[in-house]
């Protein structure tokens, strides 16, 4: 019987059979933690970092010799993704400017395009802290060549041919 004084270093030796028990121990306790969450994924990850380590021997002629020892350290994790999040956006269409008065940042109304707002300040009249509309007259979108009963028209202005009056109380072409 031939006893060998060596060993191969590979997955299924014995250097590894503590590396192998962890790795096996932590693949069911991955499975529990998928099953737990209700998760369709994970994943195991082994490293190993080798690090050679010097060795001084003593030799059959009573001298040392220097060898190399491999020193193996393994590190086995899990992950089972359990995510959870929010997302949104919101566009306030508003401007931000700096409040001198609030020293701090604040959200302005914007006017686009010249459109006039309740919140523009030529529209606002402070009046014992509150805010009140200034009553002013907007401009007509167009003017009307219809007369009601009992109107008459201003000195000048005649009706033209396709214009329209209401006389008796009926609705006439003029």
């Amino acid at each position: 019987m031939n006893i060998q004084n060596w060993e191969e270093i590979t997955m299924d030796s014995e250097v590894f059979a503590q590396v192998r028990e962890n790795f096996d121990m932590l693949l069911q306790r991955l499975f529990q933690k998928m099953e737990q969450n209700n998760s369709d994924e994970g994943s195991i990850t082994l490293k190993v970092d080798v690090n050679m380590i010097d060795d001084y021997i003593p030799d059959a002629d009573g001298n040392t010799r220097k060898i190399s020892k491999p020193f193996l350290k393994h590190k086995i994790s899990t992950a089972v993704p359990v995510k959870d999040s929010f997302d949104g956006k919101k566009d306030t269409g508003m401007e931000l400017v700096y409040d001198e008065e609030l020293k701090r940042y604040v959200l302005k109304y914007v006017s686009a395009g010249g459109q006039r707002s309740i919140f523009d300040p030529e529209y606002q009249n402070i009046v014992n802290g509150t805010a009140t509309v200034v009553d002013e007259e907007t401009p007509g979108i167009g003017t009307s060549n219809y007369l009601l009963e009992g109107e008459v028209a201003e000195q000048g202005e005649k009706p033209q041919d396709g214009d329209s009056s209401i006389e008796d109380g009926e609705f006439k072409e003029v």
